[in-house]
């Protein structure tokens, strides 16, 4: 995925179990909330990170981003 800074996007899970969770390595290039199967992911600064997504029986998912100006 990719993003300019201050810019927002959601993502629908399509697979899992419900609930998820997800975590971002670097929360100073992106932060998320996650609400039932949709991320939203607002970009902050240019850089590269993964957001990291964990279902109810610990299936484990990644999405790219890279937020560029």
């Amino acid at each position: 995925m990719i993003l300019s800074v201050g810019k927002s996007e959601r993502v629908n899970i399509q697979s899992g179990r419900f609930p998820y969770k997800a975590e971002v390595v670097d929360k100073h290039v992106v932060e998320m909330s996650v609400k039932d199967a949709t991320i939203t992911i607002k970009a902050l600064k240019e850089g590269r990170t993964d957001v990291n997504v964990t279902d109810k029986v610990g299936a484990k998912g990644r999405i790219a981003v890279m937020v560029s100006k």
